[in-house]
């Protein structure tokens, strides 16, 4: 068993979806964005946003994401495990965890990895994702109770 309850979320391409609002059913989080890819990173800020959750960054490596984790205070991390830089999204998620307590979800095409460095995260969203995929998550671990609103 690589995660435990809901800590894997499987997401298929659904035709017609992507572009609609989605609504969460839990609380607004604050979330710090981990993304290198640019497109990506805008889309996902975006449908965040738009969902009524807060965002910090995006940043593009774990050590942009680092800098901002001391200066920002947020609630879950969604992380790409491969990023520009030296280290990667397994790293930067070890990193949350052991100094700020911060949880971390993967959004990674990379199952391998993902699967390999299960305890790193709470979750997994395989690439490519619709915004739904992520707002669900959000919402799932939130009352699995895997994280922490404060």
């Amino acid at each position: 068993e690589v995660w435990r309850r809901i800590r894997a979320f499987v997401s298929r391409q659904r035709h017609g979806a992507g572009s609609e609002a989605v609504r969460r059913q839990g609380p607004a989080l604050t979330l710090l964005v981990v993304e290198d890819d640019p497109d990506t990173a805008q889309q996902l800020v975006e449908a965040l946003i738009e969902a009524g959750h807060g965002v910090v960054g995006p940043a593009s490596s774990a050590e942009a994401a680092e800098a901002l984790a001391g200066l920002s205070s947020f609630d879950v991390a969604l992380v790409d495990i491969n990023l520009s830089g030296s280290a990667n999204g397994v790293d930067l998620a070890r990193t949350l965890d052991a100094k700020w307590g911060v949880p971390t979800i993967f959004l990674s095409g990379d199952v391998g990895a993902t699967a390999r460095n299960a305890d790193a995260s709470i979750a997994l969203i395989v690439k490519p994702y619709q915004t739904a995929d992520v707002i669900s998550t959000l919402d799932a671990v939130v009352a699995e109770g895997l994280v922490n609103i404060g």
